[in-house]
């Protein structure tokens, strides 16, 4: 490519705006990710400047995944401004991987990642060649004209247009998970099939079941150390307790509660009268639980922190919670020893809960 060809390089600023990966890219990556529960959510941040940026992530077990798009860095005259996209993610990813719509990159920008590799963040540029090997439709209109040339019919032509559309989609997941670095989280389960995308019913609970703790912030102090959920997490080994404390500084909540609710296997919802009337948990959280209980068997989970007017929804009426006989924390558990006892017992029917949950994994298997 000639000098003369080479777009000038973007302001810092537009740089920023550029961040946000397109369609194309996003549904691309979605379906591998999707397949491996760790969907792709929306995040944000702000840089030293006071920039606001948004771009994607994916969370796993050991490390975070941010997705971001470049347009323009394949100029070596923008590495000043490229250099800084790594400082945007040095507290926030473990992983950052930048595409871009260029035909090539740099080589500079190999040292570039060397920098930042050293400041704890591992880098991967894609150009658009590397994209293109990822696009289903591109590849399809290519095989599409060889088969219209081959004089078939109709019918010939759409059946197989979608054989070779499912066969494209296969082998494209393929490559996205072993190019972004994912072949190592599949475990030994298999590559997903062109069906496993999103909205598709989630995998039975895995080794470590994911317990999701749905609460009003009125009611933050039974997230205090030696109170309810620091003891359900200190004693239940077996499984990840998962409050909104985990979510970071810069990030969406509203995405990353509904990413860590699609995971969840249990929800265990603390209720008060301030928790019943939480227009977020009404409209955001409680409807997907009784959603997914009804659906998929996930396990509602409802302890009894205060008096309230609980009689008065039908899907806590016709459920079983803790304390039982109408009992609650605040008023008949105030001595230390009775409230350990009772913690004690909730922690052992959650047990219960997750034992069901493996038993009902390895009938299916």
């Amino acid at each position: 490519m000639s000098d003369t060809q080479i777009t000038a390089c973007p302001t810092y600023e537009e740089m920023l705006k550029q961040l946000l990966l397109p369609n194309g890219i996003r549904e691309l990556l979605a379906a591998p990710l999707d397949y491996l529960r760790l969907p792709l959510v929306r995040a944000a941040g702000d840089d030293a400047l006071g920039n606001v940026f948004s771009y994607y992530q994916a969370r796993a077990a050991d490390q975070r995944f941010a997705f971001v798009y470049v347009a323009n860095i394949q100029d070596k005259s923008c590495a000043s401004v490229v250099q800084n996209v790594g400082q945007l993610f040095f507290s926030r990813a473990e992983r950052l991987l930048v595409f871009s719509g260029v035909e090539f990159m740099f080589p500079g920008y190999r040292n570039l990642i060397k920098v930042w590799q050293k400041r704890g963040l591992e880098v991967e540029f894609f150009a658009k060649y590397d994209i293109d090997l990822f696009d289903v439709e591109k590849q399809l209109q290519t095989e599409r004209q060889q088969i219209e040339r081959e004089g078939k019919s109709a019918s010939q032509l759409a059946e197989e247009e979608q054989q070779l559309r499912q066969q494209l989609e296969t082998v494209v997941r393929e490559r996205v998970i072993e190019q972004i670095g994912l072949a190592g989280m599949l475990n030994g389960k298999p590559t997903p099939s062109p069906g496993d995308s999103t909205g598709v019913k989630p995998e039975p609970p895995p080794q470590r079941v994911q317990i999701f703790v749905s609460y009003s912030h009125e009611d933050k102090s039974y997230l205090d150390k030696g109170e309810l959920i620091e003891f359900i997490r200190g004693t239940i080994k077996s499984a990840d307790i998962w409050t909104d404390r985990a979510i970071d500084g810069g990030d969406l909540f509203d995405d990353v509660i509904q990413t860590a609710i699609t995971r969840s296997h249990i929800a265990v919802l603390l209720i008060s009268q301030a928790f019943l009337n939480s227009k977020y948990v009404a409209e955001n959280e409680l409807p997907k639980f009784l959603e997914r209980a009804e659906s998929e068997g996930v396990v509602v989970f409802p302890v009894m922190l205060s008096a309230c007017q609980w009689p008065k929804h039908d899907w806590l009426k016709k459920r079983n919670f803790l304390p039982a006989e109408g009992q609650n924390v605040e008023q008949h558990y105030k001595d230390k020893g009775d409230r350990k006892a009772l913690y004690t017992k909730i922690c052992e029917d959650l047990e219960d809960q997750i034992n069901k949950l493996h038993k009902l994994t390895q009938s299916d298997k």
